[in-house]
């Protein structure tokens, strides 16, 4: 029987025919799944030839592909395997059909012999004095944002205007363990550095409801408050851990290097404070490092690695060479040294046996004539599994698309890629159909090891999905795998969860994802976003060949970005013709699968991208002019979109780009744009003198715009209003609550939950500060769709003292939303 197999757009699924005499036999099923079965008998070998050849021909039109292995070919399968082996330089083929294994001297020993196979002498300890000076770091905007107190009002007495000796009373209390919760931050937040200082020294912080005083403390005092804060951490380190992230001290490496090997819900938080904090780990790290064997060394040997893999080795080696020649071999052989290989020959993970490779693709070499013997196909599934997320080599081996350990990199050189990423959803897939045991969630974080655009194309909607399914730990790792690929399809996928999900915690980490790889490139996530958006193959027409043989298609755009088939003479068509009998079948079918998923793709990504050209707008965000003619100008589809707008410079000339690309202001001159200008989608607020002109201009050319850009209503304050800090005229309104959660998926967030799981606002982030809308009775974290209408009980701008202090384009933005609401 021969196999095909069709992974695409959340399915994986196999297929099998056989022919014997007049009988066809077929199984059926997902991958990694034994099927069914089904044998039906035609009364002639001739109908059940041209059965199993009708048969093939449709499964290859719907996308499914063959990987060539075969049991008792039936003739017309075998006839065209034997014509595939007859050819040069294609797949090798046994007598009946099946690719046979690679032999010993096609694969290297580095691919037949993985690192835990290697025994390994224990290096000895080195003594190592080290001094690790103290040392505070904030990120850009960190300190502001601690301390920001979040104190909901006085409690137990305590306000913000004592007088001096009322705050000793208070301060006394709080060093008695007296207080709690809100009064903590009445206190931590309120009294004089002069009165809280001194007594810091003699205060034990007890676990409680923190309400936010403890990153206040930290904003307000920094190092002073070490002992404080790693108490805190300590006291209830899943919600506190990071509280520890500006501290650079030897403490506080030694525990993050513990975290970090020990409890995987902290591994992010120590890997950011590692990424922040290198050379102080160096330091802290080095004696423990070369230390005797036991659990200490270890946590510091993959904390000193990860500090490597971030691109800080010279500066470990650096710190190594002050102590003197052997320390600096000794650091520069366990950098050297595969992290995989050094600690896991004694705990090399047992795969289950849901992952049968016998029910599963097999591995093609590169040249995909041979395929991997069954003993190097169990070593590639244990590599897998070695990826498990609760173990601290993950974040070693997936850390960055090209950070992997040397087996991972060997099996990527030696296989080819496209059936690795076959065999690792089949994986994938059958781990799902066992039930998704959390003890082989390595199934689902190695496909960032072996995964490929179409894996990518799969996980990203059932990542999206999971949080719903209360499975957000699951989603949260396939992040981790889509980061992992790091191909542009996986980080625009990523970029997309990070910010379209519904899923707050699950957008969060993926924002924080996007911006660690953007600052690994030098860039902002906006500016990463930019470069992600891809060309689907569109020639600089913004056009596509669709190739059958004898026919040849063209794929054009429209305005609204809806893609469009020509034929050969230039004459539209309905649709793309599905491949006929004059066609070649195989390059046809792979065309058409080709035009079928560039249709999906590119749907999505436009829709995406005038979302983020609308939020440009209404932001204010520039481009210098060379990226403006590079990313969108120059780029087939985005041409499409950047064309229907109008732009504006930072000196307040606003343009259009011509048919030909050229550059013309609304009266149709020719504007020449200077190489230091820089460029923005213009709201209609910079548009006053010119705007019903270039109304005029769009209609003329009868140019649809992407979205409401010349026809967006501009909304001004009143005088009163300027001079407030309150908008009463939307105070005391009752809305539904589904046009607060409306509001919620437009930009605005919703608060945390307090007391009873109740969310009591809903804000906008605008320059400076928050436009905060308090809500009454408040929306319930579990039930958001309540039915009962919300009072606007204040409306309220926090960071600034007037709304009048806002520019124009926020305060238009703002009162849209809000007339919106409670219209």
């Amino acid at each position: 029987m021969r196999r095909w197999e069709l992974i695409a757009g959340g399915s994986a699924k196999f297929w099998q025919i056989g022919r014997d005499g007049a009988s066809v036999t077929v199984r059926y099923g997902r991958l990694g799944t034994a099927g069914q079965t089904k044998v039906k008998d035609f009364g002639s070998e001739e109908s059940a030839v041209a059965h199993v050849d009708k048969l093939v021909a449709e499964k290859e039109k719907k996308g499914y592909r063959s990987d060539g292995a075969e049991v008792a070919a039936p003739p017309r399968v075998a006839e065209i395997s034997a014509t595939a082996a007859s050819e040069p330089d294609t797949q090798a083929v046994r007598a009946d059909g099946a690719v046979p294994d690679a032999p010993a001297d096609v694969l290297s020993p580095a691919l037949v012999t993985p690192p835990w196979k290697v025994e390994r002498a224990a290096p000895k300890p080195i003594a190592v004095d080290v001094v690790v000076p103290r040392g505070f770091e904030w990120e850009p905007g960190e300190r502001e944002q601690w301390a920001k107190a979040s104190c909901y009002g006085p409690s137990s007495g305590i306000g913000v205007d004592y007088g001096d000796q009322d705050w000793r009373v208070a301060v006394d209390r709080l060093c008695k363990g007296e207080l709690r919760g809100r009064d903590v931050l009445a206190v931590v937040a309120g009294a004089p550095e002069d009165v809280l200082r001194p007594r810091l020294a003699e205060w034990e912080p007890v676990r409680d409801d923190y309400m936010g005083w403890e990153r206040v403390l930290v904003a307000r005092f920094e190092g002073e408050v070490l002992p404080q804060a790693v108490r805190i951490a300590k006291s209830d380190a899943t919600y506190l851990a990071d509280l520890l992230l500006p501290f650079a001290d030897a403490e506080v490496a030694a525990l993050m290097a513990d975290w970090l090997v020990r409890v995987k819900r902290l591994r992010d938080v120590a890997e950011l404070w590692f990424r922040r904090h290198p050379e102080t780990a160096a330091r802290a790290l080095l004696p423990a490092a070369l230390g005797r064997q036991g659990k200490v060394r270890r946590a510091a040997e993959v904390a000193l690695w990860l500090v490597a893999e971030h691109g800080h080795a010279d500066l470990v080696r650096r710190v190594a060479a002050e102590h003197g020649e052997q320390v600096a071999d000794a650091v520069d052989a366990l950098l050297q040294a595969d992290p995989a290989g050094h600690h896991l020959q004694a705990r090399v993970p047992v795969v289950g046996s849901w992952a049968d490779p016998a029910l599963l693709p097999r591995i093609l070499v590169r040249d995909t004539r041979y395929a991997l013997p069954a003993a190097v196909t169990a070593h590639v599934l244990t590599m897998m599994a070695l990826s498990r997320p609760d173990d601290v080599l993950s974040l070693l081996t997936m850390s960055k698309p090209d950070d992997v350990h040397r087996y991972v990199e060997v099996v990527r050189a030696e296989c080819d890629r496209e059936s690795l990423a076959r065999f690792g959803w089949a994986v994938f897939e059958a781990w799902r159909g066992e039930g998704m045991p959390s003890k082989d969630r390595w199934a689902l974080s190695a496909q960032g090891m072996v995964g490929d655009d179409e894996t990518v194309r799969a996980l990203a909607p059932v990542v999206r999905a999971w949080p719903g399914e209360g499975a957000h730990p699951r989603a949260l790792i396939g992040l981790r795998a889509l980061a992992a690929i790091g191909s542009t399809a996986a980080l625009l996928q990523l970029n997309g969860i990070a910010t379209k999900s519904q899923f707050g915690a699950l957008r969060s980490r993926a924002a924080e994802m996007i911006d660690t790889i953007a600052e690994d490139r030098g860039l902002t996530a906006e500016q990463l976003a930019d470069r992600l958006v891809p060309d689907f193959g569109l020639d600089d027409a913004a056009s596509l060949v669709v190739d059958y043989g004898p026919r040849r298609f063209t794929v054009g755009f429209d305005k609204r970005l809806t893609p469009y088939v020509a034929d050969g003479d230039g004459v539209r068509l309905k649709a793309l013709p599905k491949p006929g009998v004059g066609d070649d079948q195989d390059l046809a079918a792979r065309e058409y699968r080709r035009f079928v998923q560039l249709r999906k793709d590119v749907r999505t990504v436009a829709a995406d991208q005038v979302r983020r050209f609308e939020a440009a707008m209404v932001a204010g965000r520039r481009w210098p002019v060379a990226e403006f003619r590079e990313l969108f100008v120059a780029h087939p589809l985005l041409w499409h979109v950047v064309r229907r707008l109008v732009w504006v410079t930072g000196d307040g000339v606003s343009f259009r780009l011509a048919e030909d690309r050229t550059v013309a202001d609304v009266h149709d001159d020719v504007v020449d744009l200077p190489q230091d200008a820089v460029v923005g989608v213009a709201h209609p607020v910079h548009l006053a003198d010119c705007l019903d002109g270039w109304v005029g201009v769009f209609a003329d050319y009868e140019v649809l715009q992407p979205f409401a850009q010349l026809s967006r209503p501009v909304h001004v304050l009143s005088e009163d209003e300027r001079a407030a800090s309150r908008l009463k005229r939307f105070e005391n309104v009752a809305v539904p609550t589904a046009k607060v959660l409306e509001l919620a998926r437009g930009g605005w967030e919703l608060s945390a939950p307090e007391e009873g799981g109740i969310r009591y606002s809903v804000g906008l982030s605008v320059p400076g500060g928050t436009v905060a809308v308090e809500l009454d009775p408040g929306v319930p974290a579990g039930q958001p769709s309540m039915t009962e209408p919300q009072r606007l009980a204040e409306v309220v701008l926090r960071g600034r003292r007037t709304f009048g202090e806002l520019d124009a384009v926020s305060v238009s933005e703002v009162l849209a939303d809000l007339t919106r609401l409670t219209t």
